[in-house]
């Protein structure tokens, strides 16, 4: 596994973060029954899928969204793509702040129905107004973001065991919320993109990708600066 970058555990506890705890088990699969006459058949419920009811609501870009951690859970199982992916980042964190391009080429070359981009700020809950919020707008991030207010003590855990709760770091979540891969580092976009292609290919998801024009990736690496 990589190199642990800027530690944000120590940074949210010093932050005085309220304590939160997060969903339970999964429930348990329908299983089929016997029949009681010979010759019946076995009935099984159909599997429980997602309708647009489930699927949580994103906040539109630029406009982030305070969450506790049950909420923040909760969206990497009600996503409603084939795959998403969280970036868990912070406006005070440079590595984090460098590799913002990558994901937003990386989402505007696929499907929202297929892969699903969202960030997960580590920034404090009273800077959304005057700083995280301004920042994603500058900067044209077109994805969602969600600003976390956690007990990193018990949060990280429950993401990931060997995750101390370092930015950059990002998780990948299937459309039933598996996780499905992960890495604990800052990324570059040919990195990010074989990722996600294998994975995609993993899950048996044929999704088309759009590569950018090199004009269109010129003008992000001048979102940079």
């Amino acid at each position: 596994m990589k190199t642990p970058g800027y530690i944000a555990t120590m940074l949210l506890a010093a932050a005085g973060l309220a304590l939160v705890s997060a969903c339970g088990s999964p429930e348990e699969s329908p299983q089929a029954t016997s029949p009681e006459t010979p010759g019946a058949v076995a009935m099984v419920d159909p599997p429980v899928t997602q309708t647009n009811s489930d699927v949580y609501q994103f906040p539109p870009p630029a406009q982030s969204r305070l969450v506790e951690a049950e909420e923040a859970i909760r969206v990497t199982k009600t996503h409603g793509s084939d795959l998403l992916v969280v970036n868990y980042w912070a406006t005070w964190c440079g590595p984090c702040v460098e590799e913002l391009p990558y994901f937003v080429r990386l989402s505007k070359e696929y499907n929202e129905e297929n892969v699903r981009f969202v960030g997960y700020s580590l920034d404090f809950p009273e800077e959304i107004e005057g700083n995280v919020d301004p920042f994603l707008k500058e900067r044209g991030i077109p994805y969602a973001n969600l600003v976390l207010e956690v007990d990193p003590n018990t949060y990280v855990q429950q993401i990931l065991d060997e995750w101390r709760g370092n930015v950059p770091a990002t998780f990948f979540y299937d459309r039933e919320g598996n996780l499905v891969g992960h890495v604990i580092d800052s990324v570059k976009y040919d990195e990010l993109s074989e990722m996600v292609a294998e994975i995609l290919e993993e899950l048996g998801v044929d999704a088309e990708k759009t590569e950018l024009t090199d004009s269109a990736v010129e003008a992000l690496s001048e979102t940079e600066t």
